[in-house]
């Protein structure tokens, strides 16, 4: 019976180690912005780690100020994978570009599920920390050079039914 209790103490210490010490890499991700202090309160790292606080919809209708914005735009970079197109950010500087971004997603985001008559919702996504250039490839497709000189002959791809 003791021994079955210390493995449990010892599974739950190491557990709560893992859980730290993955909170403290998902910490060094983040990069703050410069953000006014216009009725900002005490917004803590550790708390806004929960990727929920920007994936779950019902979360997202409840930001309002900039506390929560804030506490949202740092589970989103907190939560990035490391391949993500944008990644870490650069610098304060980026990370202020990009929080103006993402409050203005997360904005539409709410102003798009707040209409009863749509048939599905929208949800905060890889592009809402992207620049409009940024979004640019993702969304318009293949394109043929401008420059014939640059097309090295290829034919552009043809889309269509495979053939079997």
């Amino acid at each position: 019976m003791l021994k079955i209790f210390l493995v449990a103490v010892i599974t739950t210490a190491i557990s709560v180690q893992a859980e730290n010490r993955s909170k403290e890499e998902m910490m060094k991700k983040v990069v703050l912005p410069d953000v006014p202090n216009h009725g900002l309160k005490s917004v803590k790292m550790k708390d806004c780690l929960d990727k929920d606080l920007y994936r779950n919809a019902e979360n997202l209708k409840n930001i309002h100020n900039e506390d929560g914005y804030l506490c949202a735009f740092i589970a989103f970079q907190a939560n990035k994978e490391d391949d993500s197109v944008i990644g870490v950010y650069r610098n304060k500087k980026d990370a202020t570009m990009r929080y103006e971004l993402f409050k203005t997603c997360v904005k539409e985001v709410n102003a798009i599920n707040s209409k009863p008559d749509n048939t599905w919702s929208a949800g905060v996504n890889l592009f809402c920390d992207m620049t409009k250039e940024e979004q640019y490839p993702y969304s318009h497709g293949l394109r043929r050079p401008q420059n014939p000189e640059d097309s090295n002959d290829v034919e552009p791809p043809v889309l269509g039914s495979p053939r079997f």
